[in-house]
């Protein structure tokens, strides 16, 4: 009698697809809930020169952009757009301390582009005064920019964009490696097998 081995049945591709939605489901879920909760982040937008009180809700670090309004827009997002810019930034009186961006941090939200300038910190929720200006004989040809205030928490966005995309992949993987090995069983239960040989006759007597 032949020995087969064993075929794999339909189960298994089930499982690869279960696998496949295990993995791309969730990443799914993870990139686009990381896209909404950085597009809707807060940002305090004022035109400067000028000034403006900003009421922050949270205690932790702030970032101060320079916004445009897109690709066309007259406040493109490059250094030389904001040469001259002083900002003065105080909480009841006293100063708070701005620290220059030394990275290029950008983003796109909505249509706008912001270039990260200045950050800033504070201990507790409040309002805060923003004045700017820019030194004599400075300044875009439109006379005023649009600075955003707030927190993106690009760590956090990134970290979701990332968890998202490698639990897509994972799942993908793990889909087409359960397939191949599937095919191969397979492919190993059709091939023909030798049968046992005969025993030789006995001597003769």
């Amino acid at each position: 009698m032949n020995e087969h081995p064993l075929r794999p049945g339909a189960w298994i591709y089930w499982l690869a697809g279960l696998l496949a939605i295990g993995g791309v489901v969730p990443g799914a879920i993870l990139i686009v809930s990381a896209v909404k909760e950085f597009a809707s982040a807060p940002m305090h937008r004022i035109r400067v020169p000028g000034e403006a009180r900003i009421a922050l809700e949270e205690a932790g670090e702030y970032t101060i952009y320079h916004e445009s309004r897109g690709a066309n827009g007259e406040d493109a997002p490059r250094p030389r757009s904001v040469e001259g810019l002083k900002i003065f930034l105080t909480h009841d009186g006293a100063e708070v301390t701005l620290h220059e961006v030394e990275i290029n941090e950008r983003y796109t939200i909505g249509g706008r582009r912001g270039y990260a300038l200045w950050r800033f910190s504070v201990n507790e929720p409040c309002k805060v005064r923003l004045v700017g200006r820019f030194d004599r004989g400075k300044g875009p040809a439109g006379g005023t920019v649009t600075l955003a205030v707030g927190r993106l928490k690009s760590m956090r966005f990134v970290a979701l964009l990332l968890g998202g995309i490698l639990a897509a992949v994972l799942g993908v993987v793990l889909c087409v490696v359960v397939v191949v090995v599937g095919l191969v069983k397979r492919s190993s239960a059709k091939s023909p097998r030798p049968g046992r040989p005969c025993p030789p006759p006995p001597p003769a007597v």
